[in-house]
């Protein structure tokens, strides 16, 4: 499975790609693959810590 990554500031998708950053929405809307699903894990920066975090994941 391939993984990539981003970080949302203030509203914006940073990633190696998306440098200059875009919308949540049209970062997600970028992925690309044959079967058309990803597995989306998201942290929230509130809770997340060194030994903690919670998660929520779904399927797109």
């Amino acid at each position: 499975m391939t993984q990539h990554y981003g970080i949302e500031v203030q509203g914006l998708v940073f990633d190696n790609l998306s440098v200059t950053g875009i919308t949540r929405e049209d970062w997600l809307n970028d992925f690309q693959s044959i079967s058309g699903e990803f597995i989306i894990t998201e942290f929230d920066s509130t809770t997340f810590n060194q030994n903690e975090g919670q998660s929520n994941e779904s399927t797109l």
